[in-house]
């Protein structure tokens, strides 16, 4: 056989295995887009529920993601990403936001993360998701649809760690028509006697100050004693003691998230799709608490509620 022609052979089978490796290698690719990698710090019943919803808006959108999920902690996270090869990954927690932020820049990610009052919800070239958090605003309007004379409402915090937070919070009150009465403490030896509070309520923000059991049952007993309602920041608190709490539904900010993640693995970028914010709420009272507070909570309440206490 002429030289020529055997080296035009040769030419022939590489580029035919240059094509056949590029055609694999797509393939791969568009099957890797499906995998999911579901990043947490650590295991906690409402993550479950945003993973459920997350999983719930992947099939109702048909289509079918492999999911791997990793706790922070566990090793080098950023190369187990890495070596996962993911299409999309799912971060649950501001805190792991933050850690996942500074490490992965080429993959989409998509989060439920909490951002409070004045807050700067994270959004940019790679990353979006589905924030949380309810506002202060969403909260004491519902309080006022239990007490209508509600006019001013107490909270205590740490200005160290969230005076812009409380301050946004106040501003949003104030244009609703209620007062936010501070109640700055930097220690727990700080926090001011129930008894001194001249308000009409009390908002238990989540604030590291604050939100410890001892304290928070401690609050919570001598409000009542006072006879002050208390927003607490979950059903345990209502449990515990608060008139009520009202809190997003997880499972729905999961799916919101969910139907994000579809979006991008249907050829949108994450820039281009915005921050949502809670859609779904769900209420949760305690009727015994309200007939201390000599409270009549309207039917129409006890019907929303996820749940009541004190029955």
């Amino acid at each position: 056989m002429p030289h020529y022609l055997q080296f035009t052979k040769i030419t022939f089978f590489l580029i035919l295995l240059l094509e056949l490796s590029f055609t694999c290698g797509v393939k791969c690719l568009a099957a890797d887009r499906n995998v999911v990698v579901i990043v947490k710090n650590r295991e906690l019943s409402y993550y479950n529920e945003m993973i459920d919803g997350f999983k719930a808006a992947a099939a109702a959108g048909k289509i079918a993601i492999t999911c791997h999920e990793i706790v922070m902690g566990d090793g080098d996270i950023s190369e187990k990403i890495k070596a996962a090869r993911p299409g999309i990954v799912y971060v649950l927690g501001s805190i792991t936001l933050k850690k996942i932020g500074q490490t992965i820049n080429n993959i989409p990610v998509v989060y439920s993360a909490a951002f409070a009052e004045g807050d700067e919800v994270v959004h940019g070239d790679n990353v979006t998701g589905a924030n949380f958090y309810v506002s202060v605003t969403d909260q004491c309007e519902k309080l006022k649809q239990l007490i209508p004379k509600i006019k001013t409402v107490g909270v205590i915090y740490n200005p160290d760690a969230n005076e812009k937070t409380i301050t946004t919070a106040g501003h949003r009150l104030s244009s609703a028509g209620l007062t936010l009465t501070l109640f700055p403490a930097r220690t727990p030896s700080d926090i001011p006697h129930i008894e001194n509070m001249q308000v009409d309520a009390l908002w238990l923000f989540p604030d590291p100050v604050v939100a410890q059991q001892t304290i928070v049952t401690q609050i919570l007993y001598n409000a009542l004693i006072k006879k002050i309602p208390v927003i607490g920041i979950s059903p345990s608190y209502v449990k515990a003691g608060a008139l009520m709490a009202l809190t997003c539904d997880y499972r729905d900010v999961g799916k919101q998230a969910g139907e994000t993640a579809c979006r991008i693995l249907q050829g949108e970028k994450a820039s281009e799709i915005a921050v949502t914010n809670p859609r779904q709420f769900k209420l949760y009272l305690n009727r015994s608490v309200a007939d201390k507070l000599q409270v009549s909570i309207p039917k129409y309440l006890f019907s929303e509620a996820s749940e009541v206490y004190g029955e």
